[in-house]
This record gives structure tokens, sequence and C-alpha cells, in this order.
């Protein structure tokens, strides 16, 4: 089994298994579903700021027209955070068109939210939210709590801290969290979130997020696998580049086609060079003092002579040559 250790961004990400008989093409579609797989878990789980929306009350900005003039548009966009812990402190998401309105606001302007209406719970906990973002009804402590415990579950199984205990990730494995998360939020809201919710978008796979815009994202496409500063052809199969010898450990880089090579592995890593800046600050603590030690006044003492044995056996030891 080859374990491959893979980078982006200069940052490790995660382990993979494969052998030297697979194809670069397989191992790159695995590698670039298993990637976007923990960047879906950690949006969910952590909180990403994602475009859901435009403010009703965004300020004017000054865009570029066809004709190269410029124009005032209203267009701003309301960023909000996909996260599961919000999710069970205020409940599901607002409709575009009411998010970041005072309660004021809705009411002067007759807004209506027919999913809060419409799926209408007992069982529902009031907390509004101050940002305007949610509705308000929080499912109750124990669906709650089920649903934050099972996120502190799904990102320690995305942690970073695999790579440490070296536990390779699959595409099974990340399914399977994510449809841990879905099987939460389902028992919370068993009725489901409304079409709008981010979270609902991300667990259905309905999101629209573009990997132009957002690093995390990588389409299958435009990957591309690097080694020891070169790109892996598709077409051919790992051994070619690596040799048959299945207990190897090997750090590649995924990369997207506009991005060029990726920089080189540091000589040494950030732990190193701290270890070697502490050796080296010890070694000029121990030369100082050493340089204040160096005191030869002992010299001049009648022990350390050392042709005073030799003046005893002659005679010639304390003589005065001065005049009494």
């Amino acid at each position: 089994m080859v374990k491959l250790r893979v980078d982006r961004c200069n940052e490790s990400q995660f382990l993979y298994a494969t052998t030297t008989e697979a194809l670069i093409s397989d191992i790159l579609s695995d590698v670039t579903a298993i990637y976007n797989g923990i960047s879906k878990v950690n949006r969910v789980s952590e909180g990403e700021s994602i475009e859901c929306g435009t403010c009703p009350s965004s300020p004017s900005l000054s865009l570029r027209g066809r004709g190269g003039g410029r124009k005032k548009q209203k267009k701003s966009t309301w960023l909000i955070s996909i996260k599961v812990d919000a999710l069970s402190k205020h409940g599901p998401c607002l409709p575009p068109h009411m998010r970041g309105l005072t309660s004021v606001q809705i009411e002067e302007k007759q807004l209506i939210d027919r999913w809060s209406i419409e799926q209408e719970d007992g069982d529902s906990v009031e907390n509004a939210d101050e940002n305007g973002i949610r509705t308000g009804k929080a499912p109750n402590s124990e669906m709650a709590d089920v649903l934050r415990r099972v996120v502190a579950e799904a990102k320690s199984a995305m942690s970073k801290e695999s790579i440490e205990a070296d536990v390779c990730l699959t595409l099974a494995k990340v399914h399977d969290v994510l449809d841990m998360l879905r099987g939460a939020v389902n028992v919370a809201y068993p009725q489901g979130l409304p079409s709008y919710d981010p979270i609902e978008k991300e667990l259905n796979d309905v999101e629209e997020l573009d990997s132009s815009e957002r690093p995390d994202v990588i389409q299958l496409t435009s990957a591309k696998l690097w080694w020891a500063g070169k790109e892996l052809d598709l077409n051919k199969k790992l051994k070619e580049y690596v040799g048959s010898n299945e207990k190897t450990k090997l750090v590649v880089k995924l990369q997207m086609k506009d991005q060029g090579p990726p920089s080189r592995e540091p000589a040494l890593t950030e732990e190193d060079r701290k270890q070697l800046m502490l050796q080296a600050y010890k070694r000029q603590e121990e030369l100082k003092r050493l340089q204040e030690d160096q005191d030869d006044s002992y010299l001049d003492s009648n022990w350390a002579d050392r042709q005073s044995l030799k003046r005893e056996f002659h005679g010639v030891k304390n003589i005065d040559w001065k005049p009494k």
C-alpha cells in the first residue's frame, strides 16, 4: 500500500492509500472528491461566509457598464454563516428578502416567512437572532445537543490530526460523515429545512460554488497532481514514477491547471526551524557564559606553578634576592 500525503496551498490536508498499479487519473479523481468532501464538512460544521442573497438596505456600489462608463447600482451581497451551531441556536435561515431586516421593518413591508408558518412546531424554542438572519425558532435543548455532538464528531473525523495518527481517509468515510450530518439535521427538523437554507443546499449538493472564487473547491477537470516538481500524467500508472515498492510514502500536491507548478517543500519544517533556532540560542548563551568565566588569575597561585617541584629538588625554593 502506497500512502500519499496530499498537500494544498502549502498545507497538509489528508492521507490517501493507493497502490503502484493505480492510474493517476483514478487517484486524482478520488483525491479531488475527498478534498471537496472535507471542504463541504468544514463549511457545514465550522462555518463559511457565502453569498446567500441581496441585502435590501445595501449601499450603492459603482459598477462599470457595457459602454465603459460607470453607473450606480444597488447591489451588495448579504453574507451569512453556514454553521450547524447557529442552526441549533437560532433555527433555519429567513428567506433572502427578509434577511438583515428588523422586526419593525418586516412589519412595515408586510413580509411573511411562509415556511415558518407552514412548519409551525410546538417543540421549538424562541431565540431571536440579533443579526436578523435566522428565524429564531431553535430546536429544543435535546435536539440542539444532538446537532452539536454530531458536528464535533464530524470535525474530529475530518481533522488534520489524522495525518499525525497515520490514518488514511477514504471517499466512503467522507460520505459517511456527510450522511451523519444529514441524519442529525433530519432528526432535529423532521419536516426538513427550507430550500433556500445554506445548510440544506450544502447537504443536498445544490450549493452554488465557483472554484474561481473559492479556493476550497476544485473541479476535477481543472485539477492536477504534482510530485517531486513534476506534473503527473493522467494516462500513466503510479509505478511509472515511483517504482513497484508498495511500502512507499509520498507527498503529492493538488493544484489547479491555471496555478502553475506548486512551490517546493522548504528544506526545514517550521518545527525543525524552531528547534534549530533554540539550539543556536542555547549555544550562544553557553559561549557567553564561558567568556565571562575566562579568569586566569589563579595562575599566580603557588599550586599552579609548574616549576615549583623542580626548585624544591634543587634547593632554590624561597630564595630572596633582596638585601636584608
